[in-house]
């Protein structure tokens, strides 16, 4: 299992066709991939759980891939979608 612990950022701004874009993004990797925030699970897949990031600004997050050889590239590959929604650094 590969983690990336970052803070999530009062600047989050989740798009609505985010979790569908991460699942295109997540499609083909043998490794799976979820996000934790305190003790909450979150599906990087679901709108719903993506838009629950803008509730904990300031808050930790962890990103956990877990699988086969390509978990590193994973977590990089929605790692940086994060940034890109100005969620995290």
């Amino acid at each position: 299992m590969r983690v990336i612990g970052v803070k999530i950022l009062p600047t989050t701004k989740i798009p609505e066709d985010a979790a569908n874009r991460m699942q295109d993004l997540t499609r083909g990797y043998q490794a799976s991939i979820q996000i934790r925030v305190h003790r909450q699970f979150l599906d990087v897949t679901s709108e719903t759980d993506l838009a629950q990031l803008a509730n904990y600004p300031g808050e930790q997050l962890e990103i956990m891939a877990d699988g086969s050889h390509d978990e590193q590239k994973l977590l990089s590959v929605v790692h940086d979608e994060l940034i890109g929604y100005k969620a995290c650094y």
